[in-house]
């Protein structure tokens, strides 16, 4: 492992580090958060937002525990797809014969007549209908 490489590795390193320590903190203060809304009783929040608040906090620590999971692991990280796999060529496949013969087929064949001709085509469009304010 070269010298660069190693410390592209400590700098990730670090990045899971922070994130790990802010999520746990996070957790912490969401769960203590938590716990006081809990402990007010009849006059403090309701059930649902107790659950929220928990439900919060849970999640906080499954981040920090995955970014725990990301900073110990050791070993060679999986290699990532650069591309399509190479295929076996077909030898009968010529790109180039097939566009040939597309626009040998497209230049022989006759055009699409329009619609109307053009002298029965209305010179201006109706006019289109209009919002807000009318008649200004």
């Amino acid at each position: 492992m070269g010298k660069r490489q190693r410390m592209l590795k400590m700098i990730v390193n670090t990045g899971h580090a922070m994130r790990m320590i802010t999520a746990f903190a996070s957790a912490v203060f969401t769960g203590l958060c938590a716990w006081q809304l809990q402990d007010m009783g009849g006059s403090g929040a309701g059930q649902a937002t107790v659950m929220g608040v928990w439900a919060l906090a849970a999640a906080s620590a499954l981040g920090g525990l995955l970014s725990l999971r990301r900073l110990l692991q050791t070993g060679k990280p999986k290699a990532r797809a650069t591309g399509l796999p190479d295929l076996p060529g077909d030898p009968g496949f010529d790109p180039d014969a097939i566009i040939a013969r597309h626009l040998a087929q497209r230049a022989t064949a006759p055009l699409p007549e329009p619609d109307a001709p053009l002298a029965d085509r209305p010179e201006t469009l109706p006019p289109r209908p209009v919002f807000g304010r009318k008649g200004l």
